[in-house]
């Protein structure tokens, strides 16, 4: 999910996880569950904290300015995904 603000997330955060546990049964996994800063400028909001991209789905997200100059949302590999695939070579 993405959202604007950090309060935003939050809020959504709890309760997603208020609602799996109370009405599914569930918990989120605390190391696989984060808020990342993620966005055009995270890169320098963020020194601490990464780059600012993140992978999921054997992908890589990060925002990047496009050939016509906004930003977009750009994908590529995972690094791990590539070096699996060069290995199986």
């Amino acid at each position: 999910m993405l959202y604007e603000t950090r309060e935003e997330a939050q809020r959504a955060l709890a309760f997603a996880r208020r609602f799996l546990r109370e009405e599914l049964g569930v918990e989120l996994h605390p190391q696989k569950t984060r808020l990342i800063a993620f966005g055009k400028l995270a890169r320098r909001e963020t020194a601490d904290n990464g780059n600012g991209t993140f992978e999921f789905l054997g992908f890589t997200h990060y925002w990047a300015k496009s050939r016509l100059g906004p930003w977009i949302l750009k994908r590529k590999t995972a690094q791990k995904r590539v070096r699996r695939a060069k290995q199986a070579l």
